[in-house]
């Protein structure tokens, strides 16, 4: 379904890199800084190795480890922030830890796992019986072939550099719960932060001091730009990494609310994509309504990013009008649920209730005949 969501996404990972690499591509030399730029991305973004997760902890314990040296000292006596903070700061990183360790171990399943089998319908239009093109098994509903992790992956969501991995069903609420508490982590190290760098000012009496503005050789009071500069020459490393975590916690919030959008309607990062793709589609069919038959030679020219999975579908397999989503429960709890109980966890628990009955019987067949 078209959505501002969808659009910053198509906009930001198609659009403007095609622009981008336009416009570099007319400077001269540029195609050469182009083709170098894309063996790093690939490399980076397109193939499985640990640099994002080494990235990521450098980030974190690299903070953690300013925190400890130059602003932990600050935090008794501090009259803005209660004692407790000397703890709960270790708390809040110790659990971010464990939540990226749980993401990035944790897999996203295998399509062909018993467990994952008829545990989604197919729809009849994003997905029908068809064959894997890679693995050439049957591949269930929801599910996608990852070209990195070399495996058909159930409720597919997207393959994530950060975790090293693909997110699917089994790691979905993991990787929930990661982003989720780094949204949240941010935003708590903002505020310790930028409260003992605030304490330090009080302590070292910078709002009542007088500066010399050197160009003129005036004594000037005190300012928060003056204080702000003053701040910044001596406790330049620790203010950057105040900014840098208000500034990610913005970004994490959007992300977050993102996937919390994803999970209201029922559906993933992929199928987001080719929702998209398939309403552009009907909307260009609606202004063109003789062109109905010639779907596949149209959809090259208007909608070059349509989405493959539908390219070669015949022209009777799409409904007059857009079909809804056949996978969104009713409500936003039912919805979560899913994600947070995966239908591959509760299917195996019920079957594996139903056999309990079965073993005890055998059980106790074999306890007669052994009588």
């Amino acid at each position: 379904m078209l959505n501002p969501l969808n659009f910053l996404n198509r906009l930001f990972v198609k659009r403007l890199p095609a622009y981008v690499e336009r416009g570099v591509s007319a400077v001269p030399g540029g195609r050469r800084l182009l083709n170098f730029l894309k063996s790093v991305t690939h490399y980076v973004m397109r193939s499985k190795n640990p640099l994002l997760q080494l990235f990521y902890l450098a980030l974190v314990l690299g903070g953690y480890a300013i925190f400890l040296v130059r602003l932990l000292p600050h935090v008794p006596g501090n009259g803005i922030l209660g004692p407790i903070h000397a703890y709960t700061s270790h708390m809040a990183v110790a659990f971010i830890m464990y939540t990226f360790y749980k993401a990035s171990v944790v897999g996203p399943g295998n399509a062909f796992d018993v467990k994952h089998a008829n545990c989604y319908a197919y729809d009849g239009f994003l997905y029908v019986h068809r064959d894997c093109r890679t693995c050439h098994k049957r591949k269930p509903a929801r599910s996608k072939h990852c070209a990195l992790c070399q495996t058909c992956v159930p409720r597919f969501d997207h393959h994530c550099p950060w975790i090293n991995q693909c997110v699917g069903e089994d790691n979905y609420r993991w990787f929930l719960l990661f982003i989720g508490w780094n949204a949240l982590f941010l935003t708590y190290a903002s505020y310790v932060l930028g409260a003992i760098l605030l304490w330090i000012t009080v302590e070292q009496k910078l709002w009542s001091m007088q500066y010399t503005h050197r160009p003129s050789g005036k004594i000037v009071s005190a300012s928060w730009q003056i204080v702000f500069q003053y701040m910044m020459a001596g406790f330049g490393l620790e203010m950057c990494l105040l900014v840098l975590c208000a500034v990610m916690a913005v970004v994490m919030y959007g992300f977050l609310g993102y996937h919390l959008h994803l999970i209201f309607e029922n559906t993933t990062t992929n199928e987001s994509e080719k929702w998209g793709g398939v309403e552009d589609y009907y909307r260009w069919l609606k202004n063109n309504p003789k062109e109905e038959s010639s779907i596949k030679r149209e959809s090259e020219v208007i909608r070059p990013d349509f989405p493959k999975a539908l390219e070669d579908r015949k022209d009777e397999e799409f409904p007059e009008t857009m079909p809804t989503n056949a996978y969104e429960l009713g409500s936003y709890y039912k919805n979560l649920m899913e994600v947070i109980y995966p239908r591959s966890t509760t299917h195996a628990e019920a079957a594996a209730t139903a056999a309990q009955p079965e073993k005890t019987k055998r059980k106790k067949k074999s306890a007669k005949k052994t009588r």
